[in-house]
């Protein structure tokens, strides 16, 4: 089940250019075009409106209007969800337009949002083949999750303009986008990394694809980013936290002890005393940790070396 992909999400309609894609409108035998994805095997999403799905007639003809209201009803019921498991069936119901109506797929993305964008990335991903490739170009701008696909197959020279030019134009990219973005072999990245991680909504994504490639002004790059993220944006001085701390910012391992002494939410506390326990080399409970560094804030010494702080 997939946790917090909502903040990623970007919500743009788009009318579709059917024009550009030769026989896009033709009827396609259904079973001819169309990969074998199993029904639904283990555990299933009890959010599933299984008698809306039961309801939603299969298209008869396969023409491009009929395709598109398949679709349509489809997402409305993913609407009515609030996670996404790999399980769910309308990942296989979208799947079912086939290869060669991959674009409707494609052109449905941001018309509703949340989990039903979630069910049309893994649909078209599993459509997906080297010959959709144009169609990936007109639609990833729009659609930053779909970097995946451009990651999976290691096209990020091809798509190299385009990427560089989203970390100036979206601050919602995907952590895939980033990491492609982080194998382009192109001076202009590194310092086009260090602005998104200072003001994108995924500072620790910018900052793998930064570490990635070996960045020697990295430390003060994550110093900057630290200081602009600011407290405005909690939740992103929240995650970033350990990535500050570990590049020797005091106060980063300050606000991490009180995110570990006052936890909102049990997984993001597991995640924040791992990180605690990395930073400080000492067999205590996470509650002795906190305490060692919010009472001794002004004799912790860090060492770049191991990233790790001790008290003097």
């Amino acid at each position: 089940m997939h946790r917090g992909f909502s903040r990623h999400l970007v919500l743009v309609v788009r009318t579709a250019m059917l024009s550009s894609f030769p026989g896009a409108l033709a009827a396609d035998p259904p079973a001819a075009n169309r990969p074998g994805i199993k029904k639904e095997v283990g555990p299933s999403n009890l959010q599933v409106d299984r008698s809306g799905l039961d309801a939603i007639q299969r298209p008869q003809r396969w023409t491009a209007e009929e395709i598109q209201n398949y679709i349509k009803q489809v997402l409305e019921v993913s609407s009515r969800t609030h996670d996404v498991w790999e399980s769910d069936p309308q990942i296989r119901m979208l799947s079912e337009v086939g290869y060669n109506n991959i674009q409707y797929l494609f052109e449905a993305m941001g018309s509703t949002g949340g989990v039903a964008d979630a069910h049309l990335e893994k649909a078209i991903k599993h459509l997906f083949q080297d010959s959709h490739r144009e169609l990936l170009r007109k639609y990833l701008p729009f659609n930053p999750s779909l970097a995946s696909i451009v990651v999976a197959r290691d096209w990020q020279e091809d798509f190299r303009e385009l990427l560089i030019a989203g970390l100036y134009r979206d601050e919602s990219l995907s952590p895939d986008w980033l990491q492609a973005v982080g194998r382009i072999e192109n001076p202009r990245v590194t310092p086009a990394l260090e602005r998104y991680m200072a003001n994108g909504e995924s500072p620790n994504a910018a900052y793998e694809a930064l570490k990635g490639r070996n960045d020697p002004s990295l430390d003060e790059a994550v110093r900057k980013a630290w200081r602009a993220i600011g407290t405005a944006r909690r939740y992103r001085l929240d995650y970033f936290s350990p990535v500050a701390a570990r590049h020797g910012e005091v106060d980063a391992l300050t606000h991490l002890a009180h995110l570990v002494e006052k936890p909102s939410d049990q997984y993001d506390q597991a995640t924040y005393e791992r990180a605690l326990r990395e930073l400080i080399p000492y067999n205590d409970t996470a509650k002795d940790l906190t305490a060692l560094v919010l009472e001794n804030p002004g004799r912790l010494d860090f060492d770049p070396q191991k990233h790790e702080y001790t008290v003097h």
